[in-house]
């Protein structure tokens, strides 16, 4: 099965005839895709026909550059589309296609694999680009935040992975997250991410201990716990009705003298 597994629009600077289309053989026998056609959306560029004797063996990727497709790729987002020899791009669905939309400049938009508990998927990101080579993958985890950030030769903190949703996190060794600033500033790691937050990492694979952080999304947090402490004073009632009745009885005495003497 051919596919398309990454697209390169936006190279740095001027773009010129740096772009380039990846297709990759997904299936276990060679196929030859002579006169398959790429193109990109329908009223853009003239479609490219791939060339006699292109085959492409089991898990082989190819690059198409623009010098030799002409294939003008936008930067603010296009259609990328790969059709059969037999098909016709006007009026048929491809075999396969991939849509993207604003570009970032230097990055290619890449079939990745993503590693989780619960099992292996794929999604469509903006990579470092990989021509000619396997694309990325990525390790998706939940858990929690074993240690508070820290700064040493670079960020990192230390993030206990859950297992399973029937294992505590508690069983599971901590890993290392690496990050930068551009990923997560040091001051909103150090205030939200405080030991038993739970949180969601996408990682890339440094050593089996170690990971550096793409994304993250923080599901809740734990606070430091505030103690207030009060003192409990006793109340001036008491003692306002005792001078209140002094002072009433003074003023009745006086009267009563001033009474006496008329």
């Amino acid at each position: 099965m051919i596919k398309i597994t990454e697209v390169f629009p936006n190279p740095e600077g001027q773009d010129g005839n740096k772009e380039w289309i990846e297709l990759t053989n997904f299936g276990n026998t060679p196929i030859d895709i002579t006169n398959y056609l790429l193109d990109d959306e329908e009223g853009g560029s003239k479609p490219y026909k791939i060339s006699n004797g292109t085959i492409l063996q089991p898990n082989q990727s190819n690059l198409f550059r623009k010098t030799q497709t002409n294939l003008n790729l936008n930067n603010d987002g296009d259609t990328v589309r790969l059709f059969a020899p037999t098909q016709d791009p006007t009026s048929t669905t491809p075999l396969n296609q991939i849509q993207y939309g604003k570009t970032t400049q230097s990055l290619s938009y890449s079939l990745t694999t993503i590693l989780s508990q619960k099992g292996t998927s794929e999604t469509w990101t903006w990579t470092t680009p990989t021509p000619d080579q396997i694309n990325p993958t990525f390790y998706h985890f939940s858990g929690t935040i074993a240690e508070a950030p820290k700064i040493e030769e670079e960020f990192t903190f230390a993030f206990r992975p859950k297992k399973s949703h029937d294992q505590s996190t508690q069983s599971q060794p901590s890993l290392t997250i690496t990050f930068t600033e551009d990923t997560l500033d040091f001051k909103t790691a150090k205030a939200t991410l405080t030991p038993g937050t739970t949180i969601q990492v996408l990682t890339s694979k440094i050593s089996n201990s170690n990971f550096q952080l793409i994304d993250y999304k923080i599901e809740s947090v734990t606070a430091a716990t505030n103690t207030i402490t009060t003192t409990t004073y006793p109340s001036p009632l008491p003692a306002l009705s005792i001078l209140i009745l002094i002072i009433i009885l003074i003023i009745t005495l006086k009267l009563k003298k001033k009474f006496f003497q008329v």
